[in-house]
């Protein structure tokens, strides 16, 4: 009885965090997918760091990889198909975290991470990043090295 029960706290904690991490979820596949995109080109490389990202922080590894790498794709098709409409509603699900400083610091990183990954920093990732540092009320020259 005392195994249920614990299996019960921790699949009941999972999905508390889930719920509590969902908008930086939902945040960070919308900027990966603005930036990746920016270049015009979606690199094996850049979803391949994007992967190793969700497999590592805390904060998006309770989330399943499939689950990621689809609203990834919904998002990129989102941004080929209907670039005018998506645009914005991405950037919204961005602008959603920026009161959590500590949360859009990450974001950036992220970002960053994700447009290096194919060695190259593309200026139209770097101004897709300025974008997401200013809905996020970040100094891009704050990430610059």
């Amino acid at each position: 009885m005392a195994g249920v029960l614990r299996s019960l706290k921790n699949s009941l904690r999972e999905q508390v965090s889930r719920h509590r991490n969902r908008p930086f979820f939902e945040a960070a596949m919308a900027a990966a997918a603005l930036v990746v995109q920016a270049d015009g080109k979606v690199t094996l490389s850049e979803r391949y760091r994007l992967d190793q990202i969700i497999e590592q922080l805390d904060q998006l590894k309770i989330f399943d990889v499939h689950e990621a790498a689809d609203l990834m794709n919904d998002n990129l098709d989102a941004i080929r198909h209907h670039p005018r409409e998506a645009h914005p509603r991405l950037m919204k699900a961005v602008a959603r975290i920026a009161d959590d400083s500590k949360a859009a610091h990450l974001l950036v990183r992220i970002c960053l991470a994700i447009s290096i990954a194919d060695d190259e920093y593309h200026p139209d990732e770097k101004a897709r990043i300025g974008e997401i540092c200013d809905a996020l009320g970040l100094d891009p020259a704050e990430f610059e090295t």
